[in-house]
């Protein structure tokens, strides 16, 4: 296997992009997600081997979390870290990290949610976009919901993406 040096500047180039949709995940504001993905945009969760949700295009995420964020009642912390180059062109990048989804209240962080992403970031217009995401959860946990409660709307009639 052929294997190409990868420096953090070059990593830099692409981060900024995930961290930016991963924030207006947290801040609750789908616009801001919205503007780092691109029109096809596709997103898979998988748990235990088993497909959770799918999502495709940018109008179904948008409306995906648009529909969720009003009846999320906690505050969220997506922290990626252990980034790395799984492929890497002057087109396209796929970058794999861990997630740790973190519920904030005046008390404390509660780890909620672990996983591996598999992020797809294309250029466009000259600028890096996420294209495809792909989480694999390790767990998850909503109080009073197995799957996590944004899974489940996610799966609900009328709302998944497919």
């Amino acid at each position: 296997m052929e294997r190409t040096l990868v420096t953090m500047t070059q990593l830099d180039e692409v981060t900024p992009t995930l961290y930016r949709f991963m924030l207006g995940a947290d801040e609750k504001d789908p616009a801001k997600m919205a503007a780092e993905v691109t029109d096809d945009f596709c997103a898979l969760i998988y748990l235990d081997g088993e497909l959770l949700n799918e999502t495709r295009g940018r109008e179904a995420m948008l409306e995906q979390v648009s529909a969720f964020f009003p009846v999320q009642q906690d505050a969220r912390r997506h922290a990626m870290t252990n980034a790395f180059f799984e492929e890497r062109s002057e087109t396209h990048v796929v970058v794999c990290s861990l997630l740790a989804v973190y519920v904030i209240s005046a008390a404390a962080a509660e780890l909620r949610a672990t996983g591996l992403y598999h992020d797809r970031l294309v250029v466009d217009d000259g600028v890096w976009k996420l294209e495809q995401r792909i989480l694999y959860l390790d767990c998850a946990t909503d109080p009073g919901s197995e799957p996590p409660s944004w899974a489940l709307q996610a799966k609900g009639e009328g709302s998944t993406s497919r």
